[in-house]
Protein backbone atom coordinates (compact mmCIF):
# COMPACT_ATOMS: atom_id res chain seq x y z
CA UNK A 1 0.00 0.00 0.00
CA UNK A 2 1.46 3.39 -0.99
CA UNK A 3 2.21 6.40 1.81
CA UNK A 4 -0.80 8.28 1.00
CA UNK A 5 -3.30 4.98 1.28
CA UNK A 6 -1.68 3.95 4.59
CA UNK A 7 -2.42 7.70 5.95
CA UNK A 8 -5.76 7.66 4.80
CA UNK A 9 -6.44 4.60 6.41
CA UNK A 10 -4.92 5.29 9.79
CA UNK A 11 -2.13 6.73 9.71
CA UNK A 12 1.47 6.07 9.17
CA UNK A 13 3.25 4.16 12.06
CA UNK A 14 5.52 5.41 13.68
CA UNK A 15 3.73 9.30 14.20
CA UNK A 16 1.07 9.57 16.82
CA UNK A 17 0.05 13.07 16.65
CA UNK A 18 -1.51 12.56 13.15
CA UNK A 19 -5.59 12.86 12.28
CA UNK A 20 -5.87 11.43 9.12
CA UNK A 21 -8.05 9.35 7.55
CA UNK A 22 -12.33 8.74 7.25
CA UNK A 23 -12.76 9.18 10.72
CA UNK A 24 -16.72 9.16 11.84
CA UNK A 25 -17.41 11.31 14.45
CA UNK A 26 -14.80 11.80 17.44
CA UNK A 27 -16.11 11.71 21.38
CA UNK A 28 -14.94 14.61 23.76
CA UNK A 29 -14.23 13.63 27.41
CA UNK A 30 -13.34 17.04 28.55
CA UNK A 31 -11.48 17.16 32.10
CA UNK A 32 -11.13 20.11 33.33
CA UNK A 33 -10.11 21.60 36.52
CA UNK A 34 -9.95 25.70 37.34
CA UNK A 35 -9.84 27.58 40.15
CA UNK A 36 -11.76 31.24 39.99
CA UNK A 37 -9.21 34.23 40.74
CA UNK A 38 -9.06 38.10 40.36
CA UNK A 39 -8.88 39.32 36.80
CA UNK A 40 -5.37 40.16 36.42
CA UNK A 41 -3.85 36.29 37.79
CA UNK A 42 -3.70 34.07 35.13
CA UNK A 43 -5.79 30.75 35.50
CA UNK A 44 -4.45 27.14 34.82
CA UNK A 45 -6.94 25.55 32.59
CA UNK A 46 -6.42 21.60 31.94
CA UNK A 47 -8.30 19.97 28.87
CA UNK A 48 -9.19 17.62 26.52
CA UNK A 49 -9.28 18.95 22.42
CA UNK A 50 -11.60 16.44 19.97
CA UNK A 51 -11.29 16.68 16.19
CA UNK A 52 -13.39 15.69 13.55
CA UNK A 53 -11.25 15.81 10.09
CA UNK A 54 -13.52 17.05 6.99
CA UNK A 55 -11.15 17.29 4.61
CA UNK A 56 -7.56 15.42 4.16
CA UNK A 57 -5.26 16.41 1.33
CA UNK A 58 -1.44 14.77 0.66
CA UNK A 59 1.75 16.25 -0.98
CA UNK A 60 4.99 14.96 -1.66
CA UNK A 61 7.83 17.99 -1.12
CA UNK A 62 11.06 15.88 -1.65
CA UNK A 63 11.74 13.05 0.85
CA UNK A 64 8.51 14.54 2.98
CA UNK A 65 4.94 14.53 3.15
CA UNK A 66 2.95 17.72 3.65
CA UNK A 67 -0.43 16.10 4.93
CA UNK A 68 -3.08 19.22 5.50
CA UNK A 69 -6.66 18.26 7.27
CA UNK A 70 -9.41 20.86 7.81
CA UNK A 71 -11.95 20.08 10.92
CA UNK A 72 -14.60 20.51 12.92
CA UNK A 73 -14.20 19.66 16.84
CA UNK A 74 -15.06 20.44 20.96
CA UNK A 75 -12.79 22.32 23.31
CA UNK A 76 -13.15 22.90 26.68
CA UNK A 77 -12.35 27.07 28.15
CA UNK A 78 -12.20 28.49 31.35
CA UNK A 79 -14.45 31.66 31.45
CA UNK A 80 -13.47 34.70 34.04
CA UNK A 81 -16.64 33.71 36.28
CA UNK A 82 -14.62 29.98 36.72
CA UNK A 83 -16.58 27.99 34.36
CA UNK A 84 -15.69 26.43 31.91
CA UNK A 85 -17.85 26.15 28.93
CA UNK A 86 -17.47 23.74 25.72
CA UNK A 87 -16.85 25.85 22.09
CA UNK A 88 -17.20 24.32 19.66
CA UNK A 89 -14.07 24.63 16.72
CA UNK A 90 -13.37 24.91 13.19
CA UNK A 91 -10.03 24.36 11.78
CA UNK A 92 -7.25 23.82 9.81
CA UNK A 93 -3.43 21.83 10.55
CA UNK A 94 -1.09 21.14 8.57
CA UNK A 95 2.14 18.72 9.52
CA UNK A 96 5.24 17.84 7.84
CA UNK A 97 6.18 14.15 8.00
CA UNK A 98 10.10 13.13 7.36
CA UNK A 99 10.49 10.31 5.54
CA UNK A 100 11.26 8.22 8.31
CA UNK A 101 7.48 9.10 9.31
CA UNK A 102 8.32 11.23 12.42
CA UNK A 103 6.12 14.61 12.28
CA UNK A 104 8.86 17.52 11.65
CA UNK A 105 6.60 20.39 12.07
CA UNK A 106 3.11 20.41 12.73
CA UNK A 107 0.53 23.55 13.03
CA UNK A 108 -2.44 24.48 13.84
CA UNK A 109 -5.54 27.69 13.14
CA UNK A 110 -9.05 27.59 14.79
CA UNK A 111 -11.90 29.24 15.85
CA UNK A 112 -13.81 28.58 18.99
CA UNK A 113 -16.98 29.61 18.99
CA UNK A 114 -19.17 29.89 22.12
CA UNK A 115 -22.50 31.46 22.77
CA UNK A 116 -22.19 34.12 20.02
CA UNK A 117 -18.81 34.70 20.29
CA UNK A 118 -15.46 33.54 19.44
CA UNK A 119 -11.71 32.93 20.20
CA UNK A 120 -8.90 32.17 17.83
CA UNK A 121 -6.23 30.24 18.58
CA UNK A 122 -2.68 29.28 16.56
CA UNK A 123 -0.49 26.32 17.94
CA UNK A 124 3.09 24.87 16.66
CA UNK A 125 4.63 21.34 17.49
CA UNK A 126 7.37 19.59 16.71
CA UNK A 127 8.77 15.63 17.41
CA UNK A 128 12.63 15.62 17.96
CA UNK A 129 14.81 13.45 20.04
CA UNK A 130 14.34 15.64 22.54
CA UNK A 131 10.56 14.90 22.74
CA UNK A 132 7.12 16.68 21.52
CA UNK A 133 7.45 20.18 21.97
CA UNK A 134 4.81 22.23 21.33
CA UNK A 135 2.83 26.02 22.06
CA UNK A 136 -0.67 27.26 21.68
CA UNK A 137 -1.35 30.22 22.10
CA UNK A 138 -5.21 32.61 21.69
CA UNK A 139 -5.09 34.84 18.68
CA UNK A 140 -6.84 38.76 18.92
CA UNK A 141 -9.06 39.36 22.00
CA UNK A 142 -11.97 36.87 21.29
CA UNK A 143 -15.98 38.78 21.17
CA UNK A 144 -19.14 37.95 22.84
CA UNK A 145 -18.62 35.73 26.44
CA UNK A 146 -14.98 34.95 24.83
CA UNK A 147 -14.12 38.81 24.53
CA UNK A 148 -10.73 40.06 26.76
CA UNK A 149 -9.57 36.16 27.10
CA UNK A 150 -5.84 36.03 26.03
CA UNK A 151 -3.74 32.51 26.94
CA UNK A 152 -1.07 30.60 26.20
CA UNK A 153 0.26 26.96 27.37
CA UNK A 154 1.22 23.71 25.60
CA UNK A 155 -0.96 20.59 23.76
CA UNK A 156 -0.33 17.01 23.06
CA UNK A 157 -1.83 14.41 21.43
CA UNK A 158 -3.44 11.44 23.07
CA UNK A 159 -5.01 9.58 20.18
CA UNK A 160 -5.42 10.36 16.51
CA UNK A 161 -8.07 12.81 16.97
CA UNK A 162 -7.75 13.93 20.91
CA UNK A 163 -5.61 15.97 22.56
CA UNK A 164 -4.62 17.37 26.43
CA UNK A 165 -3.71 20.95 26.66
CA UNK A 166 -2.88 22.97 29.67
CA UNK A 167 -3.48 26.88 29.06
CA UNK A 168 -2.90 29.81 31.41
CA UNK A 169 -5.23 31.82 31.02
CA UNK A 170 -5.75 35.58 31.77
CA UNK A 171 -8.77 37.74 31.52
CA UNK A 172 -8.67 41.23 30.21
Amino acid sequence: MSRAGRALNGGLHRRRPVISGALGCALLTVGLSIVPVSAATPVTCAGTVSLTPTSVSLRAAGPTIVESINYTGEHGICLADGRTVIATLVGSLSETIGSNGIVILFHFDELAAYDGGTLGYRGDASLTTAGWQSAVRTVGWGTGPLAGIEGRGTFAPTGPTTFTDVISYTYH
